[in-house]
C-alpha cells in the first residue's frame, strides 16, 4: 500500500509504503542499505531478491537531498517511508535559447533509451566483447553501469540463451551466474568449455555460492574465475582484464605463424589443436580449399564463428591467417626445393603467380625469387 502527502511544515513530500510480508530481523537493519546484502528472514522466502533494491533507493534519495525511514517487524511486514525536500526553484535557462529549442529543436531531439539495447552496440566498436548470462535484471543493471564503458555488452537471461548466444557470437570473455532458470552455470560451462567453437572463451563465474564446494566444481568444469556476490567492482574488472590480456598472450604465439604448434601446457592444448587443423587442412592438397567458406565447411562452423574464434586466438582475419601460413609454406619450400616460383604458388593454392608474388613481398620484404636466390641452396 502506498501513501503520498506533503508534511504539516510543508518543507517535505512523504512517500510512506507498506506490505505486509516477512518482515525484516533487528539485527539485519544496520545492513538493510547494502549492495547485496540480503537478511537472514530472506532464507525463508519464496522469493529470490539480490539485495540491491533498498541500496539503489537510498542512493537516489540521498542523491536529491531526502530521507528514508524504515520500520519492520517480523511476521507483520515492513513500511518505508521516504521523505523529499520540496524547492520551488529551478536553474536559470536563457531565455533565447529556450524559444530556439520550442520552436526549432526539440522535434529533433532523439529519444532517450530507458532501457540498454545490447543487441543495437556498434558493430564497429573496438572494444572486448562481453557476454554477461545473468537472470537478475538488477544485477544486470549494476553490471552495465560498471562494464558499458570498457566492453560491448551482451546479455542472456538466462542459461540456455547464454549458451546459443555464445555460440553465435563468440564473445571475448563470458561472465556467467550458476543459480538460473532452464540451464544453470554449470551446463553452460560443460557445453562451451566442451564445444571447439567455444572452448577458448575465458568464463568467469559471478555467484551468490560462496562455499568451496561450488567454487571447485565450478573451476573442475572449466571456470576460469569464481567471484562471489557481493562483489567488489574493481575486483571484477581487474579479472576481466587479465584474462584479456591472457588472450593476447595467446594471440602473440599464434600470430608468429609457425607451421607447427604442440604443446603439453593444458592451458593451450586445445587452441593448439584447433590452429594445427585450420594449418593441417589448408596445406593439404587433397582436400584443396579455395577460401573461407570451404574451410568453414570441413570444419563444421559458420564464417562468423570461425572469424571471431580467429581473431580471439590469433588477432588476424581467417583469411588473412590461411594466406599467411600459405606463404609460410611457400617460404620453406623455396628453401628446401628446387622448385620454381610457379610451381609453388600453385601447390600452395595460388591460382594467380602474380597475386602470389606481391603478398610473399608484403609479408617477406622480397619477392620469391629475390629470397630463392639468396638461400645457400
Amino acid at each position: 500500500m502506498k501513501y503520498i502527502q506533503v508534511d504539516d511544515e510543508g518543507k517535505y513530500l512523504r512517500i510512506r509504503v507498506t506490505d505486509s510480508g516477512i518482515g525484516i530481523a533487528e539485527k539485519d537493519m544496520p545492513r538493510i542499505f547494502e549492495r547485496f546484502y540480503r537478511g537472514t528472514t530472506a532464507n525463508i522466502s519464496s522469493l529470490e531478491g539480490t539485495g540491491l533494491g533498498l541500496a539503489i533507493v537510498k542512493e537516489t534519495i540521498d542523491l536529491l537531498k531526502g530521507k528514508i525511514k524504515i520500520e519492520s517487524e517480523i511476521g507483520k511486514g515492513t513500511v518505508v517511508t521516504v521523505y523529499l525536500k520540496k524547492t520551488n526553484q529551478a536553474p536559470l535557462v536563457n531565455t533565447v535559447d529556450n524559444q530556439l529549442i520550442k520552436t526549432k529543436t526539440i522535434a529533433h531531439i532523439p529519444a532517450v533509451p530507458t532501457t540498454f539495447d545490447s543487441e543495437k552496440s556498434s558493430k564497429k566498436s573496438n572494444k572486448p566483447r562481453l557476454l554477461i548470462i545473468e537472470d537478475s535484471e538488477d544485477i544486470v543493471s549494476y553490471l552495465k553501469i560498471c562494464l558499458e564503458h570498457l566492453w560491448h555488452l551482451k546479455i542472456a537471461k538466462n542459461g540456455k540463451l547464454g549458451i546459443e548466444k555464445a555460440t553465435e557470437w563468440i564473445p571475448d570473455i563470458i561472465l556467467c551466474d550458476i543459480m538460473m532458470p532452464e540451464v544453470d552455470g554449470y551446463t553452460v560451462l560443460n557445453r562451451l568449455k566442451n564445444n571447439e567453437n567455444t572452448n577458448h572463451i575465458p568464463i568467469v563465474m559471478l555467484t551468490a555460492k560462496a562455499d568451496d564446494i561450488s567454487r571447485v566444481e565450478a573451476l573442475k568444469r572449466g571456470a576460469d574465475a569464481y567471484l562471489v556476490k557481493p562483489f567488489d567492482k574493481q575486483e571484477l574488472i581487474i579479472v576481466l582484464q587479465k584474462l584479456l590480456h591472457q588472450r593476447k598472450v595467446l594471440q602473440k604465439r599464434y600470430s608468429g605463424i609457425r607451421l607447427n604448434y604442440t604443446s603439453k601446457n593444458p592451458m593451450t592444448k586445445k587452441d593448439d589443436a584447433f590452429i594445427q587443423n585450420i594449418i593441417g587442412i589448408t596445406l593439404d592438397s587433397n582436400k584443396g580449399i579455395k577460401g573461407v567458406e570451404e574451410l568453414c565447411n570441413l570444419i563444421g562452423m559458420s564464417r562468423t564463428q570461425l572469424h571471431n574464434k580467429m581473431k580471439a586466438l590469433t588477432g588476424m582475419s581467417t583469411s588473412i591467417f590461411i594466406r599467411s601460413i600459405r606463404l609460410k609454406r611457400a617460404k620453406e619450400l623455396l628453401e628446401t626445393t628446387e622448385r620454381s616460383v610457379k610451381e609453388i604458388a600453385f601447390e600452395i593454392g595460388f591460382n594467380d603467380v602474380s597475386y602470389f608474388i606481391r603478398c610473399f613481398k608484403d609479408e617477406f620484404g622480397q619477392s620469391p625469387s629475390t629470397f630463392k636466390s639468396k638461400d645457400p641452396h
